[in-house]
């Protein structure tokens, strides 16, 4: 009988192929060790069949199993923390490998044993495994004091240990044939052995024949074949219970270890859910303040408050005392204050060293304002400096800094990357503008349009002119273009000519008289004067105009019919010319004796010709337009030639185009300004202050109970103060380290490990914070609820699958929906605490106004894994389970009677549950029977994955 749990389809047997037709039953009187089958052979369709018997391999033909048959065991070779209440197994690839060399047939009850077995040996004195060079397989001695009854199973009740499994199949006869002969990935054999485990014990595991005939033929021993005895005609057990010692063949074999007991359903129904609030000393630490080391006097024994990163959900924080804390505000602002207050003022005394104003650079303000008195609201600068429980907090990341700081540095230095180099380039950008903004203003600026003018003349074929005309429309052009397209002469700028025109030159000197201002050539040249190109005079020419114009008579009516201008016009409108032909010179031929043509007429090559003609004289003589040049713009010239030297202008524009930086680099008012960079350290520092001491995340941490799970909060103010000490001390670092930074930026943005999230960071950037008060700047997890988780179960089984489930109410109680929430950060405490952070609030799960009133479970799963056989922890401080309606609590209790006799328990037996469930084997429950085949067994001890579910309200309970 088949058996299914979820996907998996389990048979007690499978056989395929010869084996068949196999017809003897198993575990039959006077069983063989070999068999045959019968075989017909029909030749060319003729009759009758030709039919022999063949003999079958069997055990005792096998001296060795290909390894790539074995697909997974259970445990995985080298475990260290196996469940010590599952059954070891190992999966087969092929789905009959058990039953392959099984002589026989399963019998009446279903029952087949296979021809190997999976053995767990305890590793002790006597237990060997060893190589024999003359054999193909290892071999394993057991021997004394290791006792073989106690180390090895029953073989009688091999068939129960083994069985098929077939993934997807439904439990009809044709669906599991299907399965079995058309996809292999969907089936598999295994063999489990059921060995009671003790926690913390190495073991040997060894698949081995079970036949005696199997055995002798791994270790290569002779099998009696000879008419005193033969061997073959028996099938006996590979040993008995009563052996002292053992040899076996071993074909396939791993190692593992157990782990401290119990398994995943064990460790969680250990789980208590409690409200820490009922629990003294979590969640708080008094500070005392009444000596400060600064000039006040506070009562003795003056304390306030302190929580840590994580806080009580529910619990309230004392308030601070108005008489104490005004008095010791005011002390401590006047301290803080000194610094900046000195440096403002014009004296030549020393700078003052006082304790830091956290956050300071990154708000913009060096001063701090006595807040008012609550509840009013207080800016986050000022709360967090004049409050000792904040300034500790943003101590202790001043602390995590100087601890690290070679480690931070080197990360920074390793973001640089070619900043450096960049900043280099910059300052010398700035010392050159610098230089020649000097040399700028002294000379070319006070240069009249004229000079300017003759000093460009040298590089005029490589300065570039850009003017805007009155629509705005920008031209670039080389100043000798300019020149050229001006009334200028080229050769006004030309050297000789500035060597002319020079104050200083001979003729100046000689001609010019005493005290005479110098003439200004360029502004007599550049004047508008229109210039004609030249035209030859054509006097001499004889044309059909001048021919015209002197006819008389009637030929003068004519004139303006064939003036040049209009001869194009005649070739195309005059009529076509039937006989048109082209005579001798000197034939002379009226117009009268052309007969009327129609197109194309004889004479089209001829208007085509005239007309070509015309059109030539037509551009040869054509008059010319007068050619204006206008006058150079010297004032805007003026400008323009400034603008190509001014070194604000040339060397910004210089370095830029040479730099490409980022488009988030920070731009100053000089674009020259050396780049500030900004390292940034992505990892969650929550490690680094659970590194300085648990204590500052959950005061009273080893206070809480082993296998507690329970609800907290996240503390914002704890949090930011910690960040803001963090980034000031880090910006002192980098100051002092010369890094290029502006001190006003956030290099740690993350608290949290939030890489199981969404990854948003913990804070904004502080500088951004402006007057908010402290607490409201971490929106991703400020005030959201952490599930804490205290015991082994994590540790056991850190990839547990744990999420919010939103409850809706279904037959009067409440149970899981299909809205889930998944963590937002997941952390850890030594030794056993887990902590992981949702996207809710206390009043959103526990169901409170105005958010649904069903609230929220909090749910902790197992890891789906492939399938696990075994039963569940012994419990012998309680009743043994009850098993009436599913096998899901049958558990090694059901085993023993007494822990005495658990103890004394090697493996399962058949009978072994009968002594505390006495008419168990005949009970049908939840469709299986414990005695009716191995695919029964199967399906029993199948380990299904568990899950619990616990609602907020739980966790935190009404006070």
């Amino acid at each position: 009988m088949a058996l299914t749990s979820a996907n998996y389809v389990f048979l007690p047997w499978v056989r395929q192929g010869a084996a068949s037709g196999i017809q003897t039953p198993d575990m039959s009187a006077n069983q063989a060790g070999v068999v045959t089958v019968s075989v017909k052979l029909a030749v060319n369709n003729t009759t009758p069949d030709i039919e022999r018997q063949v003999r079958l391999y069997g055990p005792g033909d096998v001296t060795g199993i290909d390894q790539l048959q074995v697909i997974r065991t259970e445990p995985r070779h080298l475990a260290t923390d196996f469940e010590p209440n599952y059954f070891p197994a190992i999966d087969f690839d092929r789905p009959d490998f058990p039953w392959l060399f099984t002589p026989a047939k399963a019998n009446a009850a279903g029952k087949l044993r296979p021809w190997l077995c999976l053995v767990v040996i305890r590793k002790q004195e006597g237990i060997a495994l060893r190589v024999d060079r003359n054999l193909p397989l290892l071999v394993l001695d057991i021997t004394a004091p290791a006792q073989p009854k106690i180390e090895l199973p029953d073989l009688a009740e091999s068939w129960a240990w083994a069985h098929a499994q077939v993934t997807g199949s439904s439990l009809n006869q044709s669906s599991l044939d299907s399965s079995l002969a058309g996809n292999p990935a969907l089936t598999l054999s295994r063999l489990l052995c059921p060995r009671r485990l003790d926690p913390l014990t190495d073991y040997l595991a060894c698949v081995v024949p079970t036949f005696e005939l199997g055995r002798k033929a791994g270790l290569g021993l002779p099998i009696q074949r000879d008419a005193t005895r033969n061997e073959e005609n028996e099938l006996l057990p590979a040993w008995t219970p009563a052996a002292d010692s053992v040899t076996l063949p071993v074909y396939f074999h791993w190692e593992f270890r157990t782990g401290t007991g119990g398994d995943f359903e064990a460790l969680v129904k250990l789980l208590t859910p409690r409200d820490l609030r009922e629990t003294p000393k979590i969640g708080k630490r008094l500070v005392d303040i009444s000596d400060p080391d600064f000039n006040i006097t506070l009562p003795v024994g003056t304390t306030v408050e302190l929580e840590g990163a994580l806080r009580l959900v529910g619990a309230t924080t004392a308030e601070w005392s108005e008489d104490t804390r005004t008095v010791f505000q005011t002390e401590l602002k006047k301290i803080l204050d000194a610094p900046w207050i000195a440096t403002q003022n014009d004296t030549d005394e020393d700078p003052i060293v006082a304790p830091p104003i956290y956050g300071c650079w990154q708000a913009a303000r060096h001063t701090v304002n006595l807040p008012p008195p609550p509840p009013a609201s207080v800016a986050w600068l000022d709360e967090l400096n004049l409050d000792p429980r904040h300034r500790s907090v943003a101590a202790l990341g001043t602390q995590v800094v100087q601890t690290q700081q070679e480690d931070l540095m080197a990360a920074a230095w390793e973001q640089l990357g070619e900043i450096d180099r960049i900043n280099q380039l910059r300052r010398q950008a700035q010392l050159a503008r610098a230089v020649n903004g000097v040399y700028y203003t002294k000379l070319f600026n006070r240069f009249s349009d004229e000079t300017l003018l003759k000093v460009f003349g040298v590089a005029q074929s490589r300065v570039v002119i850009e003017t805007t005309d009155a629509n705005n429309v920008t031209t670039r052009a080389l100043l000798a273009q300019k020149i050229s397209n001006s009334v200028i002469p080229d050769r006004i700028v030309s050297a000789p000519m500035r060597r002319l025109t020079s104050p200083r030159s001979r003729v100046t000197a000689r001609f010019q008289p005493v005290a005479a201002a110098p003439i200004a050539i360029v502004a007599k040249l550049n004047t508008l004067t229109p210039i004609i190109a030249f035209r030859a005079n054509d006097a001499a020419l004889v044309s059909i105009n001048l021919v015209t114009n002197r006819a008389e008579g009637f030929a003068a009516q004519l004139s303006e019919t064939v003036r040049f201008e209009r001869t194009i016009t005649a070739l195309d409108s005059a009529p076509h010319l039937g006989d048109f032909s082209i005579g001798p010179e000197g034939q002379v031929r009226s117009l009268l004796d052309f007969k009327r043509g129609a197109p194309p007429s004889p004479d089209a090559d001829f208007r085509k010709a005239a007309r070509d003609h015309q059109e030539y004289m037509a551009r040869a003589f054509m008059a010319p337009t007068p050619d204006v040049l206008q006058p150079l713009k010297l004032s805007d010239t003026r400008k323009a030639l400034l603008d190509s030297v001014n070194p604000r202008i040339t060397i910004q524009t210089r370095v830029q185009a040479s730099l490409l930086l980022a488009s988030d680099v920070v731009e100053t008012d000089d674009p020259l300004e050396p780049v500030m960079d900004a390292p940034e350290f992505p990892q969650p520092m929550y490690e680094a202050l659970r590194d300085l001491s648990q204590d500052f995340l959950l005061p009273g941490l080893e206070h809480v109970p082993q296998n507690t799970v329970t609800l907290v909060g996240t503390n914002p103010n704890f949090v930011e103060s910690f960040l803001v000490g963090l980034n000031a001390e880090m910006s002192h670092e980098l100051l002092w380290r010369n890094y290029p930074t502006d001190q006003r930026s956030t290099y740690f943005h993350q608290f949290w490990d939030t890489s199981v999230g969404n990854d948003d960071p913990d804070v904004e950037a502080i500088n951004t914070w402006g007057d908010r008060q402290l607490g409201q700047n971490s929106p991703n997890t400020g005030g959201k609820l952490v599930l804490l988780i205290r015991g082994e179960l994590l540790r056991r089984y850190p990839n547990s699958v744990i999420y919010a489930v939103a409850a809706v109410p279904k037959d009067g109680r409440l149970t899981l929906s299909t809205d889930e929430r998944h963590p937002l950060f997941r952390g850890s405490l030594k030794p056993d605490v887990t902590f992981l952070g949702f996207n809710l609030t206390e009043a959103e799960a526990k169901g409170e106004p105005p958010h649904d009133p069903n609230g929220w479970f909090f749910v902790i799963q197992q890891q789906p894994t492939e399938p696990c056989f075994g039963m569940d922890v012994a419990d012998f401080a309680k009743e043994v389970p009850a098993i009436t309606t599913t096998w899901n609590e049958l558990s090694w209790r059901h085993m023993a009677k007494t822990e005495e006799e658990f103890q004394a328990l090697s493996h399962v037996a058949i009978d072994t549950i009968k002594s505390v469930l006495p008419n168990i084997d005949t009970q049908t429950i939840d469709n299986a029977m414990w005695v009716k085949n191995s695919s029964h067994l199967a399906y029993i001890t199948l380990q299904r994955p568990m899950r619990i579910a616990i609602h907020a309200r739980e966790m935190i309970k009404k006070v």
